[in-house]
């Protein structure tokens, strides 16, 4: 876990590096962006970068992601890895909960009431800060209206208006943004996940600048539920409680993990906005067919001849309110299920 691996946020490291360097590191951060993204990692490498105890001074001015990265040496680099340096706490939503508990939220405060036993800092991560409730967000309030100053709180979520007023307005908001499509494609062809430069361009593409996305992709079966769901709702006999199956059988077979159920449901709403913007697409311009594989030209140009151009817009507005329901963490056979009936006409 380093800096030196991350990429596609060289230049947020750059201004963590300056940060540090000047002893202007905020008390409080709040990383927003996509999932698969990034952010983990990046809250990760920079926890492990501040607490190395040979870790170089940055210049405030010229800083570069390889000049500000932890040695992986020292003692605090093999606690950190061993997730046992007593200056550092990962906490995240446990598996049978839907909102942080707030006893953790309690954990979180005592653990940064304490004084550092080794270095400068004190840090804790929190993941899935969307799922702060009011109470557990309020418990925060004292803690960082007047923060010990040396703790530093990393909240990790994926959108501002997710968060409460209280926790937005104390924090300092860290966008992560979608990773380039070359960086997705390098990583796909170096984890040996595609055979080719042309399939991993095509994932990269499609997988909206998230990792996660990617990997998932990359999985044959994913494309098989793919082509299922473009004929079933290409067809003049579409039914929703088929289709409501269809995706609801393909977001179980991730197992009981709610955070990879919902990557699924995410990857069915792609492929749903795929289909409707290529039919849009076919409506106004009729050579990108020639783009276009002949099977998925077929999907396309069949929900062409079936839906106008606002009902093609209204449905892709619709799945928009899917996804948005998805990061929300509502019930997802109910999301899915009414998704599927407002798409079946």
């Amino acid at each position: 876990m380093s800096f030196r691996h991350i990429r596609g946020h060289e230049q947020l490291v750059r201004q963590f590096a300056q940060a540090a360097a000047r002893h202007r590191l905020a008390h409080a951060y709040l990383f927003v962006g996509p999932e698969g993204v990034g952010k983990r990692t990046f809250a990760l490498a920079l926890a492990k970068t501040l607490l190395c105890e040979n870790r170089a001074p940055a210049s405030a001015t010229g800083a570069e992601p390889t000049t500000f990265a932890a040695c992986q040496n020292c003692h605090a680099c093999r606690w950190f890895d061993a997730g046992t340096h007593p200056d550092f706490r990962y906490l995240s939503l446990p598996a049978e909960k839907h909102e942080f508990p707030l006893e953790l939220i309690h954990e979180v405060i005592r653990i940064l009431s304490v004084k550092p036993a080794r270095g400068q800092y004190r840090l804790v991560v929190l993941d899935d800060a969307d799922t702060l409730n009011e109470e557990s967000a309020n418990a925060f309030l004292k803690t960082l209206e007047e923060p010990p100053p040396y703790s530093i709180l990393i909240l990790l979520g994926t959108s501002p208006e997710y968060q409460l007023p209280t926790i937005r307005s104390r924090c300092q908001i860290v966008y992560f943004h979608p990773l380039p499509e070359q960086v997705v494609a390098d990583y796909l062809r170096e984890q040996g996940l595609v055979k080719s430069q042309p399939e991993a361009l095509r994932i990269a593409r499609l997988s909206q600048g998230s990792l996660t996305q990617a990997r998932l992709l990359a999985n044959p079966e994913v494309w098989l539920f793919r082509q299922k769901l473009w004929e079933s709702l290409s067809g003049r006999n579409s039914d929703a409680v088929q289709v409501a199956e269809l995706m609801l059988t393909f977001v179980e077979s991730a197992g009981k993990d709610s955070a990879s159920q919902r990557q699924r449901a995410h990857l069915a709403v792609t492929f749903l906005v795929e289909l409707y913007r290529l039919a849009l697409r076919l409506h106004t311009d009729t050579q990108i067919g020639q783009q276009l594989s002949e099977q998925d030209k077929k999907y396309a140009a069949a929900v062409v001849d079936r839906l106008s151009v606002p009902e093609l817009l209204r449905r892709l507005d619709r799945c928009m309110v899917a996804d948005y329901q998805i990061d929300r963490r509502l019930h997802l056979a109910l999301v899915l299920e009414a998704l599927a009936d407002s798409l079946v006409s």
